[in-house]
């Protein structure tokens, strides 16, 4: 039986249905409707501002490729640049025939290219390194969780290399595979959506009332001052983070709501000494905290203030609450100008386990809701879980894709460590 007409242009076979309508489509056709829609979707939900430098993520595979055509074709109307940043995994035999897929791309399409290598990210580990660990040890589903933990970290990494302002990645891979052609489409369509129902919020969260967090701080890196990190205000002289945000150069800005904006009680200070746990473990990311001691007093006040890090551990189902200017919406990372806040609770040992097999330790904590959807994201590493006004844990890490039900957010666990904070401060 012959395939049916296309029923827009009346003249090619039609080879794909719209997901929706059910429009029998030739190819031409259908790529056309799905750029449009594409379009429309960006343009109503104002998700890529003119000027912005957007950083793709580039696997070789089916979906990226897509993803990446389509913005290819609609930068010039939306007034965006386009980089491809592709991730090594360090996987034998499969990296090698991604990369070069990946590099036919970018030559084809005159995009620049920039590959973030596992090896150089995570000190020598690869996945395949990761595998060969844990080998007979019935922790396979473990590898995955690492997988996509690194691959985020990765991806973030590569997307600050290249200057970018917005990050887009390829789907969830467990999207069946009779979807993936349409799934840039529907990753779009769900940021749009969230766009517009929950504006300036983070996921699933609100702006901050401004400076009702006083302890938080931004960590700015290099000498672009950019944002790197979050980081806590624990005295004037001490700020924690994240062990995971060190790099040579950090200050950190204190006092700030709006970070666009010059503010009257912004303070910024430069990191004079950066004291990691000395059992970080960039692989396992157990020990995830650090030190900062400051070069100069802060000057304490309303807009800035210290708190008080938690000495016992909290129970499940306490109530928290985490800010940060990370990103507001995942796959797709936007970032927001004002501090954002999202209120969750503690998860259980088992649940946090379950989540994440093998991987969490004495030293973290989980924290969430079991219907997804509040979470910390990329760029809020290393800013406050509070929970009853002390500070309980910092973000340290978690999926490629945040807020997904029954992977809650995962944290360094502060009352572990609260005699090594309290003995490397007065020591110092």
């Amino acid at each position: 039986m012959p395939a049916p007409q296309c029923a827009s242009c009346h003249k090619g076979r039609a080879a794909l249905r719209r997901p929706r309508s059910g429009q029998a489509l030739c190819g031409t056709c259908f790529c056309a409707a799905f750029e449009a829609e594409v379009l429309h979707t960006v343009v109503a939900g104002r998700l890529l501002p003119p000027g912005a430098v957007v950083a793709v993520g580039a696997s070789g595979g089916k979906d990226s490729t897509v993803l990446a055509h389509v913005l290819r074709e609609l930068a010039p109307r939306l007034g965006i640049s386009l980089r491809l940043v592709a991730v090594d995994e360090g996987i034998g035999g499969y990296r090698d025939a991604a990369l070069a897929a990946v590099r036919r791309q970018a030559a084809r399409w005159e995009l620049p290219l920039t590959v973030v290598a596992y090896a150089d990210l995570f000190g020598g580990w690869t996945m395949d390194a990761v595998a060969r660990s844990t080998a007979g040890s019935g922790r396979s589903r473990s590898c995955c969780t690492f997988c996509g933990v690194l691959r985020r970290r990765a991806l973030e990494e590569g997307a600050r290399l290249v200057g970018a302002t917005h990050v887009v990645t390829e789907p969830n891979p467990r999207v069946p595979r009779m979807l993936l052609l349409l799934t840039a489409l529907q990753i779009w369509a769900l940021a749009g959506a969230q766009s517009q129902e929950d504006k300036n919020k983070i996921i699933g969260g609100y702006s901050c009332i401004q400076h009702s967090q006083p302890w938080q701080a931004a960590l700015l890196a290099g000498l672009a001052h950019r944002l790197h990190c979050g980081a806590v205000l624990l005295s004037e002289h001490w700020a924690i983070t994240a062990a995971h945000c060190s790099r040579p150069i950090l200050r950190v800005a204190l006092g700030k709501h709006n970070l666009k904006r010059r503010e009257a009680t912004q303070q910024v200070l430069r990191v004079a000494r950066q004291v990691p746990h000395p059992q970080y473990n960039p692989r396992t990311h157990d020990n995830d905290l650090m030190l900062l001691q400051l070069e100069r007093p802060a000057r304490l006040g309303s807009a800035v203030r210290p708190i008080a890090v938690a000495r016992t551990c909290a129970s499940p189902q306490t109530p928290c609450h985490v800010s940060g200017w990370g990103t507001t919406s995942s796959p797709m990372a936007r970032y927001p100008n004002a501090l954002q806040c999202v209120n969750i609770s503690i998860t259980s040992r088992q649940q946090c386990q379950q989540a994440y097999p093998g991987a969490i330790t004495a030293g973290m904590v989980c924290a969430g809701i079991p219907e997804g959807g509040k979470d910390s994201c990329q760029g809020d590493s290393g800013g406050p879980l509070v929970c009853n006004g002390k500070l309980q844990g910092l973000v340290s890490w978690g999926m490629e894709r945040c807020a997904l039900p029954g992977y809650p957010g995962v944290y360094t666990n502060l009352c572990e460590y609260y005699d090594w904070i309290q003995q490397t401060i007065l020591s110092a």
